[in-house]
């Protein structure tokens, strides 16, 4: 199972009322979540605390948009646990190994980091406060390390849990992908490492794979 958490999953301007929740499943407990995700291959939760939290209703609104895959909505903090999840958030979950997910965003960028400790939550804020800055050209997703199910995306970008956090930048449409420098990494950073990208100077460097070494997701 491929666990990614998404920061940027779809940006709208419609504003959805709640009583639009209403047809969306509700997971009460730990075992309506496994239930629900080992239904399908890809599967969406939405991992918010009370209806008011931030991007609730634009979740609602993108709702509308995903018709083809199943969605689920959960405040039940037994199953947030069991999943890592420390904030209002939404996620993907995945069976299959067959590219990162379907969006419509095609770049990807991803944090890529332990998800049970304690100080990565600052970073993965930060992510998060970044996100909407880049809404339509980026899709921000966290990968949680600890999941041995995401060792393949590590593989991918060439790294080890041990390496993490790090951060990287995949293209869907050229099949690409990019690593960022190691080091601190401050929004300045991450703004200048997607600011690159956008405006293909990234693409100008040595490329982060060859043919010989290219991993399918």
């Amino acid at each position: 199972m491929i666990f990614l958490t998404v920061f940027s999953l779809l940006t709208v301007c419609v504003t959805a009322g709640d009583e639009e929740s209403g047809s969306i499943i509700r997971l009460k407990d730990v075992p309506a979540a496994e239930a629900f995700i080992d239904s399908v291959e890809v599967a969406v939760i939405g991992f918010f605390e009370t209806e008011a939290a931030r991007g609730y209703k634009e979740f609602l609104a993108a709702v509308k948009q995903m018709e083809t895959l199943p969605v689920a909505l959960c405040s039940e903090k037994e199953v947030w646990a069991k999943y890592g999840i420390a904030s209002d958030t939404i996620s993907i979950f995945r069976k299959t190994a067959v590219g990162l997910f379907q969006s419509s965003v095609k770049t990807h960028l991803l944090l890529m980091a332990d998800g049970g400790r304690e100080h990565s939550e600052p970073l993965q804020q930060r992510f998060r406060d970044l996100a909407p800055k880049y809404a339509g050209k980026m899709l921000f997703v966290l990968v949680n390390g600890r999941e041995k199910s995401n060792t393949r995306v590590l593989e991918y970008f060439g790294l080890k849990s041990r390496d993490l956090p790090r951060i990287g930048i995949y293209d869907g449409v050229l099949d690409k992908k990019w690593l960022m420098a190691p080091g601190e990494i401050t929004t300045e950073r991450v703004q200048n490492f997607c600011d690159s990208f956008l405006d293909g100077d990234l693409q100008k460097q040595k490329e982060a794979e060859t043919p010989e070494d290219k991993t399918e997701l």
